[in-house]
C-alpha cells in the first residue's frame, strides 16, 4: 500500500516507520530540520528503552504537490496547521484514498 504520512514529527514519524517496516512504500511530509535530517540520515526508529529499531531511507519532501496520489494519506499535524496544509494535499489524494488523522495539539 502506499502511504504518505502529512507531518512526520513525533507521531507521523513513528507511524511512518512502523509501517515501512512492514512493507508499505511510506512518503514522509515534514519541514525543516525534521526534514533535512530525514533526507541525511534516513528516519531512525528507537524504541522507549532505547533499543535501535531500524532505518529507514523514504521519499521525504515539504511539498506535498511533489508526489502523486497515495492509497492511503495518514494526517500527522497538530490541529492549528491542518487548515492551510489541506488544499497543498490535494496531489495526495485520488477517489479512492483514505484519509486518517493522527492529529495532536487540539486546541
Amino acid at each position: 500500500m502506499r502511504v504518505a504520512v502529512v507531518g512526520a514529527g513525533s507521531i507521523g514519524a513513528v507511524i511512518g516507520a512502523k509501517l515501512a517496516a512492514t512493507g508499505h512504500e511510506v512518503t514522509l511530509i515534514a519541514r525543516g530540520a525534521h526534514l533535512a535530517a530525514i533526507v541525511a540520515d534516513g528516519l531512525t526508529l528507537v524504541d522507549r528503552v532505547g533499543k535501535f529499531s531500524g532505518n529507514y531511507r523514504l521519499p521525504a519532501g515539504d511539498d506535498p504537490a511533489q508526489f502523486e496520489q497515495h492509497d492511503l494519506v495518514i494526517i500527522g499535524l497538530k490541529a492549528h496547521a491542518i487548515a492551510a496544509m489541506l488544499p497543498r494535499m490535494r496531489t495526495l489524494i485520488g477517489d479512492q484514498t483514505v484519509l486518517v488523522p493522527a492529529i495532536n495539539g487540539l486546541p
